[in-house]
């Protein structure tokens, strides 16, 4: 039926038929839907509109029926539709015929609460003007929903962004389809996505040596690898897991990125103080090796410790420290508790070697970790030498502890470093008074600056000087003492130390002093008396009316008288000697009219012992010397009755003398001279003490010898039994001799 046959009437009702049907339609549809005609305003709205606004804008009158679109909105139901001014724009385009149709999603409020709407706009044409459908689609699930699968999204990438590994899915075609922004930080520069994974490498076209991902895609497994970026310098690990599909085959693949430079440069460094550790461990010179604290099995040795104990490293592999330390085993387990307590590092021990030997030995020990293990590291230093050097020093520190000598040690600025109690008894100064203070605060004042120049400088050249000293007490009181003070030098032959041994001679030098008072005195006593008596002998010749016989009497009295004389002018002239103020006047002496003479005189001492002196030699001829005759009777006569007495009964004393030009003439005898005096046989008073003796005889000879500068030398054979005294003469010269 056409609509130009039907009456107005009939045209009227079906159009309200067609009104009444599109409003039914508008009322049972869940979307709030509103016609808008062309001047903007509310025509027609459904029940879901009515409801909606009745419910939550119960303000609106009318439902919104008659109102300005934009004015509707700006009532509250759609303020954020009025403040997108690209959706208004949008919509404007519709309204003023320019677009079709709008779409927008955009949050309502209503009562205070956010719901989402998608808001659709239509335009069409009707006979009285153009007219827009308006409708409004609650989605607030739906976007409540996206806004929360977002939120969790972010969520999940903050996750994987903060676990500081990067994550990749990687296509079938070995092409990335999805990364992490912890991945992105890893590999700067162009879009990872869609690039080749090999490519991130630098690998070009091919695949990377061992690729965990390729092994995952084709035999669906978990795999892993390391990797190394040429441009980065730096090393990853890749780790990667398969994703299957609902088939079972593998979709994609999720590949963990995870850099591990800092730990392969860990590893190096581990590696290089392993290989350093080694090498100290294997080739140091001092002994170490690796105990089980469990057991006490030797875990290693190095070279040293092989050599010192003369097992191989093998063999003391399958050791235990037991088999070394003598201590019992519950001794050596008490220690090891102390070193993994970290009470105790360092012991003394005593350890057998392969040779059955015993060592001391000290220990110095510590845990250490290796490979997750609490071990014990030892080293190991033989003592044993040092022990007894110890116990060496002991003694000798107890002996010069308890010594009667005083024993000094300075610096080499005579800096008191040490004393012995035998100084601070002697000295009156205790250890504590003198320690640091310089050996002037014993100075007397008694001796010259050139006595203690020269003394200085005789131990600085690394000599030893002996000689007689007169110090000052701490009360003021001055004492002597015969001094012997030796230089000290390190293993560099650098001087460290000086080393004085001194004996209080006080008492002996006042003895001295008398016996010299009184044989001045029994000198000037006695020569008066005999210069009388060789006086009568001449005057009793001179008056003649003798027998021969007689004559001959008075002779020997005079000549014994002279030559006693002449003995007490030498013991006069020894004193001066010893004071350096003997003037001496050589002169040509024939040494065998000497000996003819001292032979003469000794007769009745040989015989006494039934020893019998040979001359041998150069005895044919005059044997001329240059000294004084007196002097060299008297340094003979000493020499000649102390090795007279030094001879066993019976024994034959030579007297060699020299066939010119050789000079020395040597007097040999049966006997050893004591080992204790060997070292000061011309020193004075050190022979004191044999039957008969004063320890003044050679003493004098050598004074006498040193005097006219002849050379006296003592050497005695325990092999030979024999003692033998060197005297080198000065011979004189052809014009002297004529």
């Amino acid at each position: 039926m056409k609509y130009a046959d039907l009456s107005k009437d009939e045209l009227i009702k079906r159009l309200e038929d067609a009104y009444s049907s599109m409003q039914m339609i508008m009322d049972n549809i869940p979307s709030i839907v509103g016609i808008i005609n062309e001047k903007g305003q509310i025509e027609r709205i459904n029940n879901s509109w009515k409801n909606f606004i009745s419910e939550h804008y119960p303000k609106i009158t009318n439902a919104g029926i008659g109102f300005d679109l934009y004015d509707f909105c700006k009532t509250g139901f759609a303020n954020e539709l009025v403040k997108n001014k690209q959706a208004l724009a949008e919509l404007h385009d519709v309204l003023e015929g320019r677009n079709e149709t709008f779409k927008l999603e955009c949050p309502f409020y209503a009562n205070g609460k956010k719901k989402w709407f998608q808001m659709r706009a239509g335009r069409y044409q009707c006979k009285d003007g153009p007219k827009f459908v308006i409708s409004f689609d609650d989605i607030s699930e739906i976007k409540n929903s996206q806004i929360m699968m977002a939120e969790e999204r972010d969520h999940f990438n903050e996750i994987l962004s903060a676990l500081g590994t990067g994550l990749r899915i990687i296509e079938p075609d070995m092409r990335i389809g999805w990364v992490n922004a912890t991945t992105r930080e890893m590999f700067p520069g162009p879009e990872l996505v869609g690039q080749k994974c090999f490519e991130v490498f630098d690998r070009g076209t091919g695949f990377c040596n061992n690729c965990a991902t390729k092994r995952s895609f084709e035999h669906k497994c978990s795999s892993t690898t390391e990797h190394f970026h040429p441009i980065q310098k730096k090393w990853f690990s890749i780790y990667t897991v398969p994703i299957m599909d609902e088939n079972g085959k593998v979709a994609r693949v999720l590949e963990s990125v995870t850099d591990i430079s800092n730990q392969k440069k860990t590893e190096l460094h581990l590696k290089q103080s392993e290989y350093r550790y080694r090498s100290l461990f294997k080739n140091n010179s001092v002994m170490m090796y690796l105990i089980n604290p469990v057991d006490g099995k030797l875990i290693d040795v190095n070279m040293e410790a092989e050599r010192f104990y003369g097992w191989s490293r093998t063999q003391m592999q399958k050791m235990s420290i037991y088999d070394i330390n003598t201590l019992p085993r519950e001794k050596v387990e008490t220690e090891i508790t102390e070193i993994l307590r970290l009470k105790k590092n360092t012991f003394y021990f005593q350890h057998r070697d392969a040779s059955g030997k015993i060592h001391d030995v000290e220990v110095h020990s510590g845990p250490i970790i290796i490979d997750g293990r609490k071990i014990i590291h030892s080293s190991i230093i033989d003592v044993t030498d040092r022990k007894k050097n110890e116990l060496e020093l002991l003694r000798l520190r107890r002996s010069v502890e308890n010594s009667f000598a005083a024993v000094v040690i300075t610096d080499i600025g005579g800096n008191l470093v040490y004393v012995n109690p035998a100084f601070s008894k002697v000295t009156g100064y205790s250890r504590e008074e003198t320690l640091g203070k310089n050996l002037r605060v014993l100075k007397s004042g008694v001796h010259t600056a050139e006595f203690y120049k020269e003394m200085w400088q005789t131990i600085m050249q690394g000599k030893t000087w002996r000689g007689e000293i007169c110090n000052r007490k701490k009360d003021g009181t001055l004492f002597w003492e015969q001094a012997t003070i030796s230089p000290v030098t390190d293993d560099k032959g650098q001087l460290t130390n000086y080393v004085g041994v001194k004996d209080d001679i006080t008492e002996r030098k006042e003895l001295e002093r008398l016996k010299e008072d009184v044989e001045r005195i029994m000198h000037h006593d006695l020569k008066n008396p005999l210069n009388g008596i060789i006086g009568l002998p001449e005057i009793l010749i001179m008056d003649g009316d003798l027998t021969p016989e007689q004559n001959n009497i008075l002779e020997i009295i005079k000549n014994s008288g002279e030559r006693m004389l002449r003995m007490i002018d030498s013991s006069l002239n020894l004193f001066k000697m010893e004071n350096k103020t003997y003037n001496y006047s050589p002169q040509i002496v024939d040494l065998i009219n000497v000996l003819e003479e001292l032979l003469k005189d000794m007769e009745s001492r040989c015989s006494a012992k039934d020893i019998k002196i040979v001359l041998k030699g150069n005895i044919t001829e005059p044997f001329n010397v240059l000294a004084e005759y007196d002097l060299l009777y008297v340094m003979l006569s000493n020499i000649l009755i102390n090795a007279v007495e030094a001879s066993p009964a019976g024994e034959q004393l030579v007297v060699e003398l020299p066939f010119k030009p050789e000079r020395t003439m040597k007097i040999a005898n049966k006997g050893v001279v004591p080992q204790q005096v060997r070292n000061y046989f011309f020193e004075k008073y050190k022979t004191h003490g044999k039957k008969g003796g004063t320890g003044i005889g050679t003493y004098s000879s050598k004074l006498i010898a040193d005097t006219m500068n002849l050379s006296l030398t003592m050497h005695t054979s325990d092999e030979e039994n024999m003692t033998i005294i060197g005297v080198g003469f000065v011979l004189p010269d052809n014009k002297e001799e004529k």
